[in-house]
């Protein structure tokens, strides 16, 4: 059963993903792997989420 997950201000990433990158350390990586993750943490918190494979080869 395929259910849509809402990336909005009132949904997931206004309950959770916004506060978590509100509290995040300035410089921390923020790990996105979904597209529309790290579409809605720019969009919304002007935050760059990288993918797993971004940050495994920046080391």
């Amino acid at each position: 059963m395929g259910s849509e997950v809402e990336l909005g201000e009132g949904g997931v990433a206004g309950n959770a993903l916004l506060p978590a990158l509100a509290r995040a350390p300035e410089g921390s990586i923020q790990l996105a792997d979904g597209y529309s993750f790290r579409t809605r943490a720019e969009q919304l918190a002007g935050v760059r989420g990288r993918s797993l494979a971004q940050v495994l080869m920046a080391q």
